[in-house]
Formats: structure tokens, sequence, C-alpha cells
């Protein structure tokens, strides 16, 4: 536990400022030349850095926006498959309602459509059970619809669409859309 002390011999301590002066003359005398290589490779992997960097605020961006129009069609589906009226309006029929739902659940992007449709369902194979007279493609706008052609059962169909564009354009990045398309049964 205990150390045997050295005997101090009088007079052979340095003091503290010899310590000192060689502490800067160790400091600044080679710490010049590791600074200024420190320096050279920070300024070589600076351009990499920042490239990684706005890669990923871009796919932060792309990801962002695809989950803002997922959830935009998701809750103006689920507003226009609530039953009841508004303003003696179904809500299904309600379109301008439909959309607002979608661009109250947009945050700081803006979609450039929202297509709203209807359709029976979707048969055992998959494929769209369409209403007469209703185009069941989602890429088609059929809102407002007849109130006596709607019965139980029947699903209301809103996409919605974005145009995802890169902050700085390098390279040949042309826009992307992005689109959500959601369902719901009445």
């Amino acid at each position: 536990w205990f150390r045997k002390a050295k005997k101090k011999i009088p007079g052979s301590k340095p003091s503290l400022v010899k310590k000192a002066g060689k502490m800067k003359r160790l400091i600044f005398s080679k710490n010049k030349k590791a600074r200024a290589q420190a320096m050279v490779e920070f300024m070589l992997a600076l351009p990499i850095l920042l490239i990684i960097l706005y890669g990923l605020i871009e796919v932060g961006r792309l990801a962002f926006i695809f989950s803002s129009t997922a959830n935009a069609s998701r809750q103006a589906a689920r507003y226009g498959a609530a039953s009841g009226e508004i303003n003696d309006v179904a809500f299904y029929q309600d379109c301008d309602g439909i959309r607002d739902v979608a661009y109250e659940s947009a945050f700081i992007i803006e979609f450039e459509n929202i297509n709203i449709t209807y359709d029976r369902g979707v048969d055992e194979d998959g494929n769209q059970i369409p209403i007469s007279g209703v185009e069941p493609n989602p890429d088609e706008d059929t809102c407002p619809i007849d109130p006596g052609v709607i019965r139980n059962g029947d699903r209301i169909i809103v996409q919605v669409s974005a145009i995802y564009e890169p902050i700085i354009t390098a390279g040949p990045i042309e826009p992307i859309e992005i689109v959500s398309s959601s369902a719901r049964s009445f």
C-alpha cells in the first residue's frame, strides 16, 4: 500500500516555473507541425464529410415527404369513411373536407394532387370491383359521388401525391413523384 518515500535532496527539486517553461517548449515546438498536419488532414476530409452530411439531410427529407404523404392519404380516407354528416353533407361526399384533412396533416410540404374515388372493394383475386359509372382508378377524381350509388361495404380511396426535389441539384437527379393511396370501407 505504501511506497517507500524517496530521499529528498535539498536544491534538487526543479521549481514550477522551470517545469512550466519546459512544457511550453515541448507544446509549441512539436505542436506547430502537428497542428498544421491536422489542419491539412481536416481540409482533405471536409468535402467528404459535407457530402455525407448533405446525403443524410436529403435522405431524411425524402423519408419525411414519404411519411407525410402516406399519413395524409390515411387521414383523409379515414375522414371520408366516417359515418354521419356535416352541414347536411355526408362525410364521403365532403370532397373539400377530405382534401382539407389531407392538407392539415401536411407539415412543410405541399401536395401536387389529392384524388378521391370509390369502389365496391376487392374480389378474392385482389381486383377492384368497380361501382357502375364510377372510375375506380385512384388517378381519377370522382368526388363528389351521387348518394344513391353508395352502400355499406363500399370503399373510399384517397390518393395523395407530392414531388421530391433535392435542395441542391448536384447531378442529373430528376424530381421524384411520391404517391400514397389509402382505402377505407364505409
